[in-house]
């Protein structure tokens, strides 16, 4: 079980719920994937803005707070506090932009991300991809042939956003801790591609 996987169990078990809940996620559909990520993704925070303000008696207020208001949300204390960066929350604020698609529209019960990305139109896309990168280089070497970025979060945003969110996670643990580690994104996609034979039909192989 890598490092990685190691934090992202111990914050389920900070957070109360099951070590495998994270994991499980890429398992199930974009619908549900979106939902449950969401929710993890508020717990998270809420835990990162209680142990930095050292203040338990406040958490149940915070809990409370919509996550992605940046003038009164739990991302406006992130942020203010310095706990995420601008990229990260940029991240976070889209993640919450799909799943308001997924819970206020019933039509979109069966949503798939990529169609989602692709039914997007042009400035919305490039914002999409934009809050895509966090953490990321612009490209990537996969069997010696450099593709961006964006042409893989294009055909893989589930696995993209589940990668980008793995990290996140652990940094989250880590941040009351010690440093987080950087990790090979590169490395990350070129195993899906070779799992796949091919960056469209890429899907990820999770080693727990």
């Amino acid at each position: 079980m890598s490092d990685v996987v190691k934090n992202v169990y111990k914050l389920a078990e900070a957070l109360g719920i099951p070590g495998g809940f994270y994991f499980n996620l890429i398992k199930q559909d974009d619908w549900s994937s979106i939902i449950k990520l969401h929710a993890l993704l508020e717990a998270a925070i809420t835990y990162l803005i209680v142990e930095a303000t050292n203040n338990k008696k406040l958490e149940d207020i915070f809990s409370r707070l919509e996550l992605s208001n940046l003038k009164t949300g739990k991302l406006a204390f992130a942020r203010k506090y310095d706990l995420l960066d601008k990229q990260t929350i940029s991240f976070i604020r889209t993640i919450s932009e799909i799943r308001n698609e997924c819970v206020h529209k019933i039509g979109n019960i069966g949503l798939k991300l990529d169609k989602y990305v692709s039914s997007l139109n042009k400035d919305k896309r490039n914002n999409f991809y934009s809050a895509m990168l966090v953490g990321t280089p612009d490209q990537i070497d996969i069997n010696g042939q450099s593709i961006s970025v964006k042409e893989f979060v294009s055909e893989n945003p589930k696995q993209h956003i589940w990668y980008v969110s793995m990290y996140l996670l652990e940094h989250i643990y880590l941040s009351q801790q010690t440093a987080a580690k950087e990790h090979s994104y590169a490395e990350f996609a070129r195993n899906i591609v070779e799992e796949s034979g091919n960056v469209a039909n890429a899907k990820v192989q999770i080693e727990t």
